[in-house]
């Protein structure tokens, strides 16, 4: 098994990481963990230090929709982040987080000595509400503990699973103050209350019959900290085996479900292979990974229509949609992916892993303010549409924040003896045994060189063949030309004396992606990066409102739905923009097409349909 670089070992260099990376932390630097402690103190009886947020993170008294707490739980969890990659000015926003919690957990547990270890943003009551009847159907008032109404909040579980999480990821990344030691004692008690309120139960059935997040991913995370068998018992009980079982069967039953309900349960269930060593988890999710990309996958990496999955090779029913490829979905795939290629290390998790960062991730943010999507449009005629800073606090807000923080967390992976070089961006890799520093723009140039400086001559590199390539790799050591051993797709390279220099160039290409159930509808990249047209900036501003006060894009209907083009017009890479992008011209049109993770003020062309012109 393969380890995480560590984020305290990658330094990244490349420009767009860098200015993503500074966005994203200028936006943590503005958040408040009082503020978001503001319904945690009211839960606990106590006076709240500040105002609370709004949007998913407040209280609305005209709505039942209700997320407190969720927020709270990923800005932990990417505050930890930041700071273990070198960002030490957030570790009092950090230090204000735990120790707050501490404190309202310790004052809840004397109040409600039965119930000791409670922390949450929301009463007990509604925990006892999703354990009898579906909360949806709950619509009155439940008394809080303040002199507010209190809404039942809709998916408690989930929630708490975020402010489980963010304290472990504190505990685990914080490790050089005491702080994250406070987090882990108050993560434990935390665990402790869980399995003291579900070994109740009689069945996990009506447990499991509502979102509950990743409660089983924290908690298997928990017990492997605190080696406490009542954390690994809590876990257990969040594992959904009877759908696991349908899945083993290597079943597609994923038509209907909520795509970012359904995996999480299989982050979950690889943990349990990771720190039980229950073989069948990972069978199981290696099955429910191999369905997902296979039948239910956008060429950016992005799944989902109005957050569900659909019917298998469906995508032509439901690609002109303003909800398609839900951001959460991608965080969590590759969460799942990154897992799954540090147990085999087989390249198909990496390969999909950079697609879909790049894709996916990377296009989820507007460069210029930091603000992510929710939803990420594949049809043509569609813009992106980003949250607001204060006022929504989405669920792909929170987990666009951990993404963003942890953008060096996947180019590297080692063991004992090797390094595995999976993605080709500008940064360093530095470990005490070695120093690879690392120089890639692949949308300027197909050669990436390094600078390895080691210790150790026995450590083995290897270097990935992406599946994009469309030629042989070339290998250069020191300036000469080498022959190469390759390994399950990765070019090995030993004896890494110091200061040996390697070049690698990987052949690039552009390749059309269609639809299996509607093939005259494509989709360009060149190499890694999705391409796409600017179709204009009419009425760019105009925004609809889905589900839960989430915005979404408006299509722009005067924008054709087919494009006639004559046979044979390919798509040819043409000299760069006056600012430097990359640029690529489809013969006999107008439509030029860019590297669409860095577009975001205009109306564009992704998927788009051709007819043959006569």
């Amino acid at each position: 098994m393969l380890y995480d670089s560590g984020l305290d070992n990658v330094t990244i260099l490349d420009s767009y990481l860098l200015n993503a990376k500074k966005k994203c932390i200028t936006y943590l630097l503005s958040l408040d963990s009082k503020k978001f402690l503001h319904h945690f103190y009211k839960t606990a009886g106590l006076t709240s230090p500040a105002p609370a947020y709004g949007g998913w993170e407040g209280y609305n008294g005209s709505s039942y929709w209700n997320f407190r707490g969720h927020m709270f739980g990923h800005y932990m969890s990417a505050l930890s982040q930041a700071y273990l990659s070198g960002e030490k000015g957030t570790l009092k926003q950090i230090k204000t987080a735990v120790k707050g919690l501490n404190e309202c957990q310790d004052a809840y547990s004397k109040g409600n000595p039965e119930s000791a270890g409670y922390i949450s943003a929301f009463p007990e009551a509604d925990l006892d509400i999703v354990q009898q009847i579906k909360p949806h159907t709950v619509k009155q008032n439940v008394p809080g503990p303040s002199d507010e109404p209190h809404r039942t909040v809709w998916v408690p579980w989930y929630n708490l699973h975020k402010v489980l999480a963010g304290l472990i990821d504190i505990s685990k990344n914080v490790k050089d103050d005491e702080v994250g030691s406070l987090a882990l004692q108050v993560a434990s008690s935390f665990g402790d209350y869980i399995y003291n309120r579900i070994s109740k139960l009689t069945s996990n059935k009506v447990l499991l019959s509502t979102e509950y997040g990743g409660m089983n991913d924290a908690l298997y995370e928990l017990y492997n900290l605190t080696k406490n068998i009542n954390h690994k018992t809590a876990a257990e009980c969040f594992d959904e085996t009877n759908l696991f079982e349908v899945l083993k069967q290597n079943h597609d039953i994923l038509n209907g479900n909520h795509a970012n309900t359904m995996i999480p349960k299989f982050i979950g269930a690889l943990k349990r292979y990771i720190f039980l060593g229950d073989n069948d988890y990972l069978t199981i999710a290696k099955i429910f990974w191999d369905i997902v990309i296979n039948h239910h996958t956008y060429v950016t990496g992005g799944n989902s229509e109005g957050e569900h999955f659909h019917a298998p090779d469906s995508f032509g029913k439901h690609y002109m949609s303003e909800r398609t490829c839900e951001t959460c979905n991608t965080y969590n795939m590759l969460k799942l992916t990154r897992e799954l290629f540090k147990i085999t290390q087989e390249k198909k998790y990496a390969d999909y892993y950079e697609n879909t960062f790049i894709n996916s991730i990377l296009s989820s943010q507007n460069p210029e303010t930091g603000m992510m999507t929710y939803f990420q449009p594949m049809g043509a005629g569609y813009n992106k549409v980003y949250n607001l800073p204060f006022e929504h606090f989405y669920c792909c807000t929170g987990t666009g924040i951990e993404s963003f923080t942890k953008l060096g967390d996947s180019i590297y992976f080692s063991s004992e003896d090797s390094i595995y070089v999976n993605m080709y961006f500008s940064s360093i890799f530095e470990s005490k045994d070695i120093k690879i520093s690392q120089e890639a723009d692949l949308l300027k140039n197909d050669k990436i060189s390094f600078k390895i400086k080691s210790k150790k001559p026995n450590i083995k590199l290897y270097l990935r063949i992406p599946d994009w390539c469309s030629e042989k790799p070339v290998l250069k050591i020191n300036e000469n030309p080498v022959l190469y051993t390759e390994i399950s797709k990765y070019i090995l390279i030993k004896n890494l004396y110091k200061n040996n220099k390697i070049e690698l160039t990987l052949p690039m290409n552009i390749c059309v992606y269609n639809f299996p159930d509607k093939p005259e509808t494509v989709a360009f990249k060149y190499a890694p990066f999705v391409l796409s047209t600017s179709l204009g900036k009419k009425d760019i501003e105009k925004t609809a409102i889905d589900g839960v006060n989430v915005r979404v894009s408006v299509l722009d209907e005067s924008i054709p739905k087919t494009i006639s083009i004559p046979k044979d017009s390919n798509l040819i890479r043409i000299d760069d923009s006056k600012d430097g992008q990359a640029q690529f011209k489809l013969q006999n049109t107008n439509l030029i097409f860019t590297p669409h993770f860095m577009r975001y003020d205009e109306r564009y062309g992704l998927y788009m349909t051709f007819t043959e012109s006569v």
